[in-house]
């Protein structure tokens, strides 16, 4: 395939057809052979790079607050198998961590006593970090709080030791921009390539049941690849504004593109024919199946010959049913042939009627 300006430009669309026309995804199944993992592989770098952007002003903010000097400076705890963070000495429940310039920055409060903190700097606020027994709060200098668990970042039953984790903060930190760049893509690959992998099996039972058809391997991973867009944009709203969203819905999304697509093939098919539709979708000339040698024995049409693989259910049918039905018309087909003998010139040629 030759690679022009036309054809990156025409690429580029690709990631907004399939967020927004199910028609496109015909033609990534009739046109676009062979470019499932390509495109995944792209669609990870094109979402990386505002990820990237965002990460990277974080690990400035961190840069800026020396966080790894102030990570040293937490009490050594450990969290219990309930999800609590406790301290080792139960004298430093409560601790209050400043910077270098004297900006309070984190608030170790395990036991979620209150406080009333107001934060001076002379650039501003800066976010404040809340340990507490169970959860970790970061309040940004607009007011807002963003909560983790502690349970959906370490194993339970686990110590935490400030200078081994002020090591891997200094390390994290260090990283320079082109690496966070591949690891965030890296990420968002993996995530991708496991959902398409599961969405296959769902592609398959979609066409089985909603499609009455068959497929193969092949086109549900490139459908899937282009189908999981979706994914790879909400993953990448979830990164920058902070919003959860389950593992489930994320599953779900992709589905509904993959179940729209099936419908409307199944409705043009059904519509337009099987000639028709191999016209609307593959090059003229494309020969069609024919099931059996026998004499008069009609072709039948098999969409598995248009896209390679994909044959409907619904337009085979038994092949001692076929022969029956076409043993009858032939049979037809000589009555009125003997009729029109009676009345017409005997010589005129009525072969054209006759299959071969």
């Amino acid at each position: 395939m030759k690679i022009d300006k036309d054809t990156i430009v025409k690429a580029l669309k690709y990631p907004f057809l399939a967020l927004t026309s199910i028609r496109f995804y015909f033609d990534v199944l009739f046109k676009l052979k062979g470019t499932g993992i390509l495109y995944l592989i792209a669609l990870s770098l094109l979402v990386s790079i505002p990820a990237s952007f965002k990460l990277n002003s974080l690990l400035d903010s961190f840069r800026q607050i020396e966080l790894p000097n102030l990570i040293a400076q937490l009490p050594s705890s450990y969290l219990s198998k309930e999800g609590r963070l406790y301290p080792k000495d139960d004298n430093d429940s409560f601790k209050k961590i400043y910077t270098t310039d004297g900006v309070l920055a984190i608030i170790y409060n395990v036991n979620d006593g209150d406080y009333t903190e107001k934060l001076n700097s002379k650039d501003g606020y800066l976010p404040l970090v809340e340990l507490g027994a169970y959860t970790l709060k970061i309040k940004s200098p607009k007011g807002e709080i963003s909560s983790v668990k502690y349970t959906d970042l370490f194993p339970t039953s686990s110590d935490f030791n400030p200078l081994q984790a002020s090591n891997l903060a200094q390390s994290v930190i260090s990283l320079a921009k082109c690496v966070v760049f591949f690891v965030m893509a890296f990420w968002i690959f993996s995530i991708l390539v496991f959902n398409t992998l599961i969405l296959c099996f769902i592609t398959k039972l979609l066409f089985t049941f909603v499609g009455k058809m068959n497929t193969n391997f092949t086109n549900t991973l490139r459908l899937c690849s282009y189908a999981n867009t979706i994914l790879a944009v909400v993953l990448l709203v979830e990164f920058i504004i902070k919003v959860n969203i389950s593992l489930s819905y994320l599953v779900i999304l992709p589905s509904i593109y993959i179940l729209l697509f099936v419908t409307k093939f199944r409705q043009d098919l059904n519509r337009v024919g099987v000639e028709a539709f191999v016209r609307m979708y593959t090059p003229q000339g494309t020969r069609v199946k024919t099931y059996g040698d026998e004499p008069n024995y009609q072709p039948k049409k098999d969409l598995s010959d248009y896209v390679s693989g994909l044959d409907s259910t619904t337009n085979k049918a038994h092949k001692d049913e076929i022969l029956n039905q076409e043993q009858d018309n032939v049979s037809k087909t000589f009555d009125n042939d003997n009729e029109d003998k009676q009345d017409t010139n005997p010589k005129n040629d009525h072969q054209s009627m006759f299959l071969p």
